[in-house]
């Protein structure tokens, strides 16, 4: 006889798991639940995929544990294939967030909450989806509760649930990459989805869209080892290759040189955006200004002449809310508040440390270079401590251990990062 509701849940669960299936009991409402995990037991090799066709509800406990289960993944995606969506419920029950591919997936879905929907509310919610009258004190049975172990044999079926699951999974990510524009992503997930069987993707990657892509990404890999020089001609900015070939045209009224494969051009509306090797525009131009590209993120200024940073997606990582920003070097990078005083923050965004200098250096070995209130240079370390103090009437950058300086009196000297004389600079 099939069961009402299939639950799927991770057994690092198994406390609340259970604390559902009291309450399901009281209201003689029949369950599917696994409390054995895989080993010995009946040999029964379909018992998993009918239980989940056959039930009306699939109740899914949602929850880090879950998301990292690779069993209750496979009972996800093969509900997804073979059930109406509205006959899947999800249910987080520790206050976490929907990994990307299943908020995907449950995005036309009423999502539950343990916080907002109690568990005796969401049997009153069951009860009514099934057509059963909420009851109080009523209690099935030890003997009807569907405790169902699963066997060796039925792992071929889990394997064979998670190739369908790992290609349907790529086919979602690459719906999803599409949808934002990502074609290069788009093209790759298509393609390893249909490597791995998945027919939907097969036909996804034949779109005259993702067809253009594949010749552009063929490009790229073409140029990828080739550099290019920025050059004017006509009054444009274009590149050429190393033989003097033109590669990119004389078209754009500026551009910065080529930094971990993007170029940043200013177009005639005179706004910043991106190019590829290939010349392609993969940053819109609508920057009021722009740095390069380094370790992954370019620093730009929006309409309101703040500086933040966008990554390669040309997605804004860090807000625009700095009066002046430049490029990360080693994980920091220098930034200017509207007092005019420079600090770093990470990647992150996260200031690591305050704007209370009136100019900071680069970090060169560890230290860098600042300047106090009171126009004197000294060193700190990556955490804000002044390792050396601001005494001197100017300085320079770390090199093999030592650092250039200038006293008041004008002589130069070497010191090291302690901070201590080494030598006197004739």
């Amino acid at each position: 006889m099939a069961n009402e509701v299939f639950i799927s849940y991770s057994r690092k669960d198994t406390a609340i798991a259970n604390s559902i299936c009291e309450a399901l009991d009281r209201q003689g409402i029949s369950y599917f639940i696994d409390r054995q995990g895989i080993g010995g037991g009946r040999n029964v090799p379909k018992v998993l995929a009918e239980a989940i066709v056959n039930c009306r509800i699939m109740l899914y406990l949602a929850s880090k544990n879950s998301y990292n289960s690779k069993y209750t993944n496979v009972e996800i995606s093969f509900a997804f294939n073979e059930k109406p969506q509205e006959s899947i419920l999800p249910y987080i029950i520790d206050g976490s967030c929907l990994p990307a591919e299943q908020r995907f997936l449950f995005a036309s879905t009423n999502i539950l909450t343990m916080d907002e929907h109690p568990i005796e509310t969401l049997v009153r919610d069951i009860c009514q989806l099934l057509g059963h009258e909420y009851r109080e004190g009523i209690r099935k049975k030890k003997d009807d509760i569907a405790e169902t172990q699963i066997t060796p044999e039925i792992i071929a079926i889990y394997s064979d649930f998670e190739a369908e699951k790992e290609a349907r999974d790529n086919y979602i990510k690459a719906m999803e990459a599409e949808i934002n524009g990502d074609y290069e992503k788009t093209l790759n997930l298509y393609k390893k989805a249909a490597e791995q069987g998945n027919d939907e993707a097969k036909k996804a990657i034949e779109k005259p869209t993702l067809k253009e892509e594949e010749k552009h990404q063929k490009m790229l890999k073409e140029l990828e080892n080739i550099g290019l020089t920025r050059i004017v001609k006509d009054g444009g900015y274009g590149f050429a290759d190393d033989s003097g070939e033109m590669v990119i045209p004389c078209k754009w009224k500026d551009a910065w040189a080529f930094s971990e494969g993007l170029a940043a051009v200013e177009a005639d509306n005179e706004k910043w955006g991106f190019i590829d090797k290939t010349g392609k525009v993969v940053i819109p131009c609508k920057w009021k200004d722009t740095g390069s590209f380094s370790e992954g993120l370019a620093p730009v200024v929006n309409n309101n002449g703040k500086w933040g940073f966008i990554d390669k997606a040309g997605k804004v990582v860090i807000p625009c809310k700095w009066k002046n920003a430049w490029y990360f070097f080693d994980g920091l990078a220098r930034i200017m508040d509207d007092n005019w005083k420079y600090g770093f923050i990470n990647k992150a965004g996260k200031v690591v440390i305050p704007c209370q200098w009136k100019w900071v250096d680069s970090f060169s070995e560890g230290l860098a270079r600042v300047k106090d209130d009171n126009e004197k240079w000294g060193y700190i370390d990556k955490t804000g401590n002044v390792v050396i103090p601001c005494q001197w009437k100017d300085g320079w950058d770390f090199s093999n251990g030592l650092a250039d300086v200038t006293d008041d009196n004008g002589k130069k000297w070497k010191i090291d990062k302690t901070g201590k004389i080494v030598e006197e600079i004739k």
